[in-house]
């Protein structure tokens, strides 16, 4: 019995002794790896800080970043790309030199023909951008134009400071008289060549009607008969309601007074048109637009 027990202690401080060196091992581990982890991470924090302090070749914001870097960057690149092309093999879809002259006509073909479609869009675009660039030219003599003549004009009133304003009212004036006398002549040739060429429609074309209920007898016309409006009061009226500035309403109406054939030349020469809702309503067509 003494043996045994002596037996057992023998083993139980052993185990003790074992698991207590255990113990020490995997806590001496532990603190190796934390140890290892921390100079990692030190190393990471110490990378990051230098690739932050470097300068981004990438970066629009950044304002040392030059065409020339770019370019560099890209053609290391492209270089290294070249390099790597260099070292490797190409690759054959098949030994047959048929299927591979076939397949790089295709290929051919296919470039071709996007080629083609490039052209053709460069073509349009550099037609519309001569366009463009004529009406530009275009617009830039009519500001020209217009520059000399204010030019001209602060010429003028550098010359002449002390002009009165009577004086410009009088020119103003003038220039309105020689206007009202230009559109009176023009009104006596218009009227001369509508009497001339657009006289009144015969008897043949007259009609007869009635007012208010009583016949037009009695008035100078025995046979009842009344003639339509000349070409020249339809004009006339028409260009009065284009230029009324009291309740502006441009349009005529067609009434028994007018005859119908003056009415369809006006509209088939573009001189009228209908109203888009009335089509018994006509008016002056606007030719300064």
């Amino acid at each position: 019995m003494t043996d045994l027990s002596a037996a057992r202690r023998f083993l139980a401080s052993s185990f003790d002794q074992d698991h207590q060196h255990q113990s020490t091992n995997s806590e001496k581990a532990e603190k190796q790896l934390k140890m290892e982890i921390k100079e990692q991470w030190l190393k990471l924090n110490k990378l990051h800080d230098k690739l932050l302090q470097e300068t981004c070749l990438g970066s629009v914001k950044n304002p040392e970043c030059t065409m020339l870097q770019i370019s560099e960057a890209k053609e290391q690149r492209l270089q290294a790309e070249v390099d790597i092309m260099k070292k490797s093999l190409p690759s054959l879809i098949t030994p047959n030199s048929e299927v591979i002259e076939a397949v790089l006509l295709t290929s051919l073909q296919s470039s071709t023909d996007q080629l083609k479609q490039t052209l053709s869009v460069v073509k349009t675009q550099r037609r519309e951008l001569v366009e463009e660039t004529e009406r530009e030219r275009k617009l830039l003599g009519q500001h020209m134009e217009v520059k000399a003549s204010l030019e001209q004009k602060l010429e003028a009133e550098r010359k002449e400071p002390g002009k009165p304003a009577s004086s410009r009212l009088k020119s103003l004036e003038e220039k309105k008289r020689r206007g009202l006398e230009e559109q009176q002549r023009l009104m006596r040739n218009l009227g001369q060549f509508v009497l001339k060429h657009y006289p009144l429609p015969g008897p043949e074309f007259s009609r007869k009607r009635k007012l208010s209920g009583k016949s037009t007898k009695g008035d100078g016309n025995d046979d009842g008969e009344d003639q339509y409006l000349p070409l020249l009061n339809i004009l006339e009226g028409l260009m009065n309601k284009s230029t009324s500035t009291e309740e502006y309403d441009p349009y005529l109406e067609i009434t028994s007074d007018l005859w119908p054939p003056y009415v369809e030349m006006l509209l088939r020469c573009g001189i009228a048109k209908r109203h888009p809702e009335d089509s018994n309503r006509i008016c002056m067509t606007a030719f300064h637009i």
